[in-house]
């Protein structure tokens, strides 16, 4: 008999699948008949992967091309193309790009899917959204009839239900008001016989106030640091202001006597007198004498522009505060106006002076405009009125 010819694989040893250690003795060409099942394809993926191979001395797996052609290789590099009879994809490469396709493809299909069911949950929405609309215009209409027709002029292209309820979505934070407050409103902007007013006019600012050295001097004494003996004297009794007054009321008495004692006077009677009111003391003095005259002139100045804004002011507005207010101010002015009359007859005395800034706060806070809109004016009015805007 003839010996069967030797192959470079010496054994497989296979113990994979239903396979525990099963040697097979291959020889150069090798046949292996089964049903599907028995382990013809366990086989050749031992062998295609080198899996229980002993191989003939000097032989090695690295040395040989191991080529299995099995339903797994089928599978790998032939593969029909888009179902096409006939038509196949040959190679592993090309057929790995086939299935990245189809996978993309089913992927796509899915989210065709999705797309179709989002458009038509988007029409189903849209549609609840015009049917809710349309009933929010009818509600919207009817509720609005006897607001709509007690203030007719301000209709102007509103006159529909969509653009009457489109005005009315505009707004985000609608406003309580007085029915009986717009009708007055209403009738002021539609009056035919209406004509625009001034603005009150704003104050000026008291900086000049504020930073004057006069201001501060009356809340402290002014003395003199004179040191004469006469002047010591006139300090130490508390006569400085009397000394002061009389000597400006006397000054330059003829016959050179005293206008209280009719005693002559000494010669240096003018030369003690002055050491009683050095530089210092004079320069005071003249600075309160200049904040008395800026302070009229500041304060009643603000007093005639807060006069004058009620001159030719819209009749139908309630100035009644506003006047408390300015008679409150004026008054507190004229106080002030004599603390500062006396400070300067006793510059040795403190004289606090009433707060005027609230009172000018105040006015500053009635300065509304009175002002009678024109007609061309009201879109803004509708607001007021039908939307509740401020």
């Amino acid at each position: 008999m003839n010996t069967k010819l030797r192959t470079a694989i010496t054994k497989i040893d296979l113990n994979a699948a239903t396979f525990h250690d099963v040697p097979i003795e291959p020889t150069l060409i090798n046949f292996f008949f089964g049903n599907n099942g028995t382990g013809k394809t366990t086989i050749a993926r031992a062998i295609a992967a080198n899996d229980g191979l002993s191989w003939e001395h000097g032989r090695s797996f690295d040395g040989y091309d191991m080529l299995v052609y099995n339903q797994s290789y089928i599978d790998r590099t032939l593969k029909n193309y888009a179902g096409l009879p006939g038509v196949y994809t040959i190679g592993e490469e090309n057929v790995g790009i086939q299935n990245k396709i189809e996978e993309k493809l089913q992927k796509k299909a899915v989210i065709d899917a999705q797309l179709t069911a989002a458009l038509s949950e988007k029409e189903r929405k849209e549609n609840a959204i015009t049917s809710l609309l349309a009933s929010m215009q009818v509600t919207c209409w009817d509720r609005t009839k006897s607001v709509r027709e007690a203030f007719p002029e301000t209709q102007e292209k509103r006159k529909q239900k969509a653009t009457f309820t489109d005005e009315v979505l505009q707004v985000t934070n609608p406003t309580q008001h007085d029915l009986a407050a717009l009708q007055t409103l209403y009738a002021t902007a539609y009056d035919p016989n209406a004509r625009a007013h001034n603005c009150f006019a704003l104050l000026g600012g008291v900086t000049r106030l504020k930073e004057s050295n006069g201001n501060i001097l009356m809340g402290k004494q002014i003395t003199s640091s004179g040191d004469s003996p006469f002047a010591e004297f006139i300090k130490a009794i508390g006569a400085t202001n009397w000394v002061r007054q009389g000597h400006d009321h006397f000054t330059g008495a003829p016959d050179g006597k005293c206008p209280y004692c009719q005693q002559v006077l000494p010669d240096d009677f003018e030369t003690d007198i002055a050491t009683c009111f050095d530089e210092r003391y004079q320069q005071d003095l003249d600075d309160l004498i200049r904040f008395r005259d800026d302070y009229a002139s500041d304060m009643l100045g603000f007093v005639e522009v807060l006069k004058s804004n009620l001159q030719g002011a819209y009749s139908r507005l309630d100035t009644t505060e506003y006047k408390d207010k300015l008679a409150l101010l004026e008054q507190t002015i004229h106080i002030n106006l004599q603390r500062i009359a006396d400070k300067i007859k006793e510059p040795s005395s403190v004289v606090p002076l009433e707060d005027v800034r609230t009172c000018l706060v105040s006015c500053q806070k009635q300065r509304v405009c009175s002002i009678a809109l024109p007609l061309d004016n009201s879109n803004n009015l509708w607001y007021n009125i039908i939307v509740g805007r401020r």
